[in-house]
């Protein structure tokens, strides 16, 4: 499996499963606006402070972050917009799509997660936030 970042608690990894489902539970609890609140109630979290033990690490997750939150607005999962500056990208945040939602609750069942990672491991596709975006989209809605 791709990892996200290196280890967390125990040894175990956080995979983009893990990273998925914390930015959109964390967008459905909070009610974030924008990427920098969602980033910010994200640093707060156990599972990401553990995560950032180096420089490195915190870059490598900052750069994952930017790319799996524009992947989940633009598959359709968070309801949003990604304004391009010449800086960065700027996330606006107006909360979890339906399909948002039902990838949230259909990852409560160890079932779908692995139909989830059967499908891409099947079809010979690395674990990307894109990949797992596509793969998302086509299990909730086919």
């Amino acid at each position: 499996m791709y990892n996200l970042v290196s280890s967390i608690k125990g040894g175990d990894t956080m995979d983009y499963f893990t990273f998925y489902k914390l930015m959109l539970s964390t967008v459905e609890k909070t009610k974030v606006t924008d990427g920098y609140q969602l980033k910010e109630k994200l640093n707060s979290l156990p599972e990401i402070l553990h995560s950032i033990k180096t420089k490195e690490d915190g870059m490598l997750l900052s750069e994952q972050f930017q790319e799996t939150l524009g992947n989940l607005i633009d598959d359709g999962l968070i309801k949003g917009r990604t304004v391009k500056t010449k800086d960065s990208n700027l996330y606006l945040i107006q909360g979890l799509s339906t399909a948002g939602h039902q990838y949230l609750k259909n990852l409560e069942n160890p079932t779908f997660l692995n139909k989830l990672k059967n499908v891409l491991k099947e079809e010979g596709i690395p674990l990307t936030p894109t990949s797992i975006t596509r793969a998302i989209a086509k299990l909730l809605f086919y």
